[in-house]
């Protein structure tokens, strides 16, 4: 399953893009299936909303498997910090455009190694492909 907004997911959900809602939304699909009990296997965001349905919503899965997510950010001051270094890279992105925000991503030296390889422009040509997809998707809605 696709959160909203990820993957192939066209699905947008109208109580807002929050772990919360997203949990309660998971769940639905879940019980709809007939998957409660299910392992559930999270990334990245996915991984913190398998970990908040495994301590708040324990019913609807059987097991979590986290991978590249954290719990999150205890302290209020570094959450804030976080928050307006997304923010900063939000309004990039807005301003530069795609390429140049994914040219600046890519600069930093955890992806030195990917940079090297013979599949990066090709990484880069399908995440240009997913943002040009996702544009045709919002103007299509408006």
């Amino acid at each position: 399953v696709s959160l909203p907004n990820h993957g192939g997911s066209t699905v947008s959900n109208p109580k807002g893009l929050t772990i919360p809602n997203m949990a309660e939304a998971l769940g639905k699909v879940m019980s709809h299936y007939g998957c409660t009990g299910s392992t559930l296997i999270g990334y990245s965001m996915g991984g913190r909303l398998a970990l908040y349905m495994g301590l708040r919503l324990p019913y609807t899965i059987g097991q979590v498997v986290v991978v590249s997510s954290s719990p999150g950010i205890e302290a209020r001051s570094d959450r804030d910090e976080r928050r307006l270094k997304d923010e900063i890279l939000a309004r990039d992105l807005r301003e530069k455009g795609l390429r140049r925000f994914l040219d600046d991503w890519y600069s930093q030296p955890l992806f030195e190694k990917l940079k090297t390889s013979d599949d990066f422009e090709a990484i880069l040509a399908r995440r240009q492909a997913g943002d040009a997809v996702k544009r045709q998707r919002r103007n299509q809605e408006s």
